[in-house]
């Protein structure tokens, strides 16, 4: 993992304005926030793992639909975890 791993890095164009921002949390989640523009409308595109999550209005309400729903993840695999975790002795004794 990197020192970047979790944090967003946005990307600019050529006079400086952000035109996207991505976050990784490798291997298992990666989030991208694109800004689009259809019929005049300008939007953030919102993607996790390359599943579409919608558009929101502004940057930061697309990072922060991304950042929802990897701790809406995590936050759901805690129990689970935990349960593999008491077993990490087998694991390193080579048990089973």
């Amino acid at each position: 993992m990197s020192a970047d791993a979790g944090k967003w890095v946005d990307w600019t164009n050529r006079a400086r304005e952000i035109t996207g921002s991505s976050l990784n949390l490798a291997p298992v989640f990666f989030g991208e926030v694109a800004h689009k523009e259809r019929d005049g409308e300008v939007y953030w595109w919102a993607m996790l793992n390359g599943q579409i999550k919608g558009g929101f209005p502004s940057l930061a309400q697309a990072k922060a639909r991304v950042d929802w729903e990897i701790w809406n993840s995590v936050r759901l695999i805690v129990p689970g975890y935990k349960n593999l975790l008491s077993r990490r002795a087998d694991w390193i004794n080579g048990s089973s």
